[in-house]
């Protein structure tokens, strides 16, 4: 599992990923997100160095305080996260409609001290990021104490307890680390669109199609690290020198929230060769749910 309920995060298909990376000294995971694979690498001791990397500072501080000061941190999140789970689903609701947006405006600004904003974001991520049925809400009757919470989220901070946490730009990130024994996981913003039209705001800090481009061209230039990069069908067009330059394997899989069942995929690039036993990892698969269940 992830640290924290992320978009796009690669829970479901970590071990396939795993399958898919080289052996190397370091690994980066460059987007981080929920760290989903920064985790599972670290578990495995694939790499002598773990390293986690976000743009997002909000998400960087909760991974921060998670792992720095979690005595400091865990029992005021497991508070609130205990109260939320005694609101009813119209509750839960209104509360996400009238309070939350102005909690994730202020989140956008970058308006609230790291501690405090770290407490805010991550009480947005466990509590209002999946639906209702899902998540901490799930069973709410047995989840309501703030110990609970509290071993639940001391679990997640062991998880982290080994992985050096950044918060860098991806390009000063490549620039530094393009270097023989180094290896980048690469799951970037994915250009969203909705009736033909280009969709921002999914992620906090998304990709517009210039940055796309640009991190295409960036990717093109990589000379010694070993890059393995997860697109969208939507992206594809975006990553031409990529395409051009990359190997590609596929990844198809059954979204149970799909009418579509079937015709979802994602798409692995490597600019280093995988052996055939190797690509026995990109299996048809069927997701039963989405989100993590605690």
């Amino acid at each position: 599992m992830g640290l924290v309920p992320y978009m796009g995060g690669d829970e479901l298909i970590k071990k396939d990923i795993v399958r898919l990376l080289p052996p190397a000294d370091i690994f980066i995971e460059g987007f981080g997100g929920s760290g989903a694979v920064s985790i599972e690498v670290a578990r495995r001791r694939m790499y002598r160095k773990v390293i986690w990397n976000d743009k997002d500072t909000y998400l960087y501080y909760i991974w921060y305080y998670m792992k720095y000061e979690p005595d400091r941190f865990i029992p005021k999140l497991a508070l609130m996260l205990s109260n939320l789970t005694k609101m009813t689903k119209e509750e839960w609701l209104e509360f996400k409609n009238k309070v939350v947006k102005r909690m994730l405006d202020l989140i956008n600004r970058e308006a609230l001290p790291p501690f405090t904003g770290a407490l805010v974001y991550a009480y947005i991520l466990y509590g209002m990021s999946i639906p209702y049925e899902g998540g901490i809400m799930r069973k709410r009757e047995k989840l309501r104490t703030v110990e609970y919470y509290i071993n639940f989220l001391r679990r997640r901070a062991e998880w982290i307890k080994d992985i050096e946490i950044l918060n860098r730009d991806i390009f000063e990130l490549l620039d530094e680390y393009d270097k023989e024994g180094v290896v980048f996981y690469l799951d970037p913003p994915h250009i969203i669109k909705k009736n033909g039209y280009i969709r921002t705001g999914y992620y906090r800090i998304s990709f517009k199609i210039k940055d796309a481009r640009r991190f295409s061209r960036k990717l093109a230039e990589i000379k010694n690290a070993k890059i393995l990069l997860k697109l969208s069908e939507t992206d594809l067009p975006y990553y031409p020198e990529v395409r051009e330059k990359y190997q590609m394997h596929v990844l198809r899989y059954i979204s149970m929230a799909s009418q579509k069942k079937g015709k979802k995929r994602y798409y692995f690039f490597t600019n280093y060769e995988i052996m055939r036993k190797d690509l026995l990892a990109i299996l048809l698969y069927n997701y039963s749910s989405s989100g993590e269940t605690v």
